[in-house]
């Protein structure tokens, strides 16, 4: 668009806005004008009003929300100082009740396709060896993670690498060996 043609749009906006303003503005009364203008007046005092009200609803809302994780925060905090002070447990496992333990544990549908315990006990220094055959890694962490502290045994040697099939790395599958022993009482 060239200069004479956007002066030229120009203009015929600005006589179409004096048009407009000249039929709906100006042919009105003074009363009439007072009362569009109070209404406008009044709707623009009414916006304001909604939106500061819905402002006071999301502050007092996020409000409510941080009392509430300051308070999970200190009992929290509360939980984690008694567990310090409690003794770690009340009940030391014995060695038969361990290895009882891992077998069931072992011989459970979830882990027994990929798990195999091989106990050797001798009276001075317990412990056990856990073959891990093609393990899905995910599952793998969650026995490593919860079986061994639950049973109050201590992981002494822990051998992974990739399965393999066919000369290839499989991927998220880990077989290997474990080494359990019980924990040192103290």
């Amino acid at each position: 668009m060239n200069k004479p043609q956007r002066l030229q749009l120009q203009h015929q906006v600005a006589h179409r806005i004096q048009h407009y303003k000249t039929r709906l503005w100006d042919s009105r009364t003074s009363q009439e004008k007072r009362t569009l203008r109070l209404g406008a007046l009044t709707l623009a005092l009414l916006l304001c009003g909604w939106q500061l009200h819905a402002q006071s609803e999301q502050s007092r809302q996020l409000t409510q929300n941080r009392e509430q994780a300051l308070a999970e925060h200190a009992e929290l905090l509360q939980i984690q100082a008694q567990s310090q002070v409690m003794p770690s447990s009340h009940y030391r496992f014995t060695v038969q009740e361990q290895q009882k333990a891992l077998e069931q544990t072992i011989a459970s549908p979830q882990f027994e396709p990929y798990l195999q315990l091989t106990p050797f006990l001798s009276a001075s220094q317990p412990h056990w060896r856990v073959q891990v055959e093609t393990m899905p890694a995910p599952l793998l962490s969650q026995w490593l993670f919860h079986i061994p502290s639950q049973l109050q045994l201590h992981v002494d040697m822990l051998t992974l690498h990739r399965s393999q099939k066919e000369g290839r790395e499989l991927s998220a599958m880990l077989s290997g060996e474990i080494q359990l022993q019980p924990k040192e009482t103290k």
